[in-house]
C-alpha cells in the first residue's frame, strides 16, 4: 500500500499566521491599557474607538466599521449603555433606525485611553525607521486593497 504524501506547511513562515500572531500580541499589549486601567473589554474599546473617531452612527454602520458580528455588537452596546458610555436615540421619522453616540462619560474615557494606546503603538514601532513605518503603512494598505479585491469582508472577529 502506497503511503499518502502531503505538503508540509511551515506555519512560522506562513504570512497569514505571522500577521495574525503579531496582531494578537499587539492587541494584547494595547488591551492591557484599556482593560486594566479603564475596565473596558476589547469589543467595548473597538466600539468606543469607532464612535470616537467617526461620531454617531447606526447599529449596522458600527457593526461594519468595528468588524464585529451582530451578536457581539448587540452585547457590546448593552454593556456600554450600562456603563453610560454610549446612548441610543430612536429616529422619530423611522423608529427602526437607531443612532448610537458617545455620551460625555464615553468621550471622557475615549480621550483618556487614546494617548496611552498611541504611546504603546509608538513603543511597538520604535525599532522601525520613519521610512520603514511609511513602507509598512503602504504595504498594509496594499494587502487590504488586495483582500477587498479577492472578496467582500465578513464581519469576523480577528
Amino acid at each position: 500500500m502506497k503511503e499518502a504524501t502531503f505538503t508540509v506547511l511551515d506555519l512560522e513562515q506562513f504570512v497569514p499566521f505571522r500577521l495574525w500572531h503579531l496582531s494578537a500580541r499587539m492587541t494584547k499589549a494595547v488591551g492591557r491599557i484599556y482593560a486594566e486601567r479603564f475596565g473596558v473589554a476589547a469589543a467595548e474599546w473597538r466600539a468606543l474607538a469607532v464612535l470616537g473617531r467617526s461620531g454617531p452612527m447606526t447599529f449596522s454602520e458600527l457593526q461594519e466599521r468595528a468588524a464585529m458580528d451582530k451578536v457581539r455588537v448587540s452585547r457590546t452596546i448593552t454593556t456600554l449603555m450600562q456603563k453610560d458610555y454610549i446612548s441610543r436615540e430612536v429616529d422619530p421619522f423611522d423608529r427602526r433606525r437607531i443612532t448610537l453616540a458617545l455620551t460625555e462619560a464615553g468621550k471622557a474615557v475615549y480621550n483618556e485611553i487614546v494617548p496611552h494606546i498611541l504611546s504603546v503603538e509608538r513603543d511597538i514601532l520604535a525599532s522601525l525607521t520613519p521610512d520603514e513605518r511609511s513602507a509598512l503603512g503602504q504595504l498594509i494598505s496594499k494587502l487590504e486593497d488586495q483582500m477587498a479585491a479577492v472578496g467582500p469582508a465578513e464581519n469576523e472577529e480577528p
